[in-house]
């Protein structure tokens, strides 16, 4: 820096010993320029290049991040028997599924490679994919609409059980056709650039 202070100290110099040997006349606003781009070029910010482990480990304090939430109501019937055979000995149960499902990204499991930063100290980050984490029925919410047994049929202590399980899938199928994961994926990201940004990172992008 010194070496570089001297270089344009001795610039001004010889530019206004130059002028005066010439005869010529330079504005004083010239001259307050010549100072001012000295001055910047002297003192010009270096550019900090983050740490990329140092980056990493912040994300990864985030660890389980709920990033996306929907509430999903689903209509589900079990039987035992045919479509022909239930009403004779048989069973039907309609059950009426109200749940909330629940996604997010783990950043615990974000590593170095998942990281770049370039000589300018701009980012890219390759994000672990969304999860569905959790299906929860609202049991206030959500109960047998309609339950019929055939003439001769007796009742399966496990056919609501096994409704609620078709049931709960079904919450879930419809919450990722709803787009729950590119919500939480889009969510994610949004938490992360903010982090990162926050750290001082100039430039966020992701892969």
């Amino acid at each position: 820096m010194r070496g570089r202070t001297i270089a344009v100290v001795s610039l001004v110099v010889v530019l206004g010993l130059g002028a005066l040997i010439g005869g010529a006349w330079v504005a004083s606003e010239d001259v307050r320029a010549a100072v001012r781009l000295a001055d910047a070029w002297v003192n010009a910010p270096e550019t900090i290049r983050p740490d990329p482990v140092a980056l990493v480990r912040g994300v990864q304090e985030l660890a389980r991040l709920e990033t996306a939430s929907v509430q999903i109501e689903q209509h589900v019937r079990g039987q035992r028997g045919t479509d022909g055979t239930w009403s004779l000995v048989g069973e039907r149960l309609d059950f009426v599924a109200r749940a909330e499902v629940t996604a997010g990204v783990d950043l615990a499991r974000l590593t170095e490679s998942d990281l770049e930063v370039d000589a300018e100290g701009r980012v890219v980050v390759r994000l672990p994919p969304s999860e569905i984490w959790h299906v929860t029925l609202d049991e206030e919410q959500s109960f047998v609409a309609l339950r019929e047994r055939g003439w001769l049929g007796w009742p399966d202590a496990q056919l609501e059980s096994r409704v609620r399980q078709e049931a709960v899938k079904a919450v879930r199928e419809a919450a990722e056709a709803q787009g729950i994961r590119d919500r939480a994926d889009a969510k994610a990201q949004q938490v992360v650039r903010e982090l990162l940004e926050g750290a001082g990172v100039p430039e966020v992008r992701f892969e």
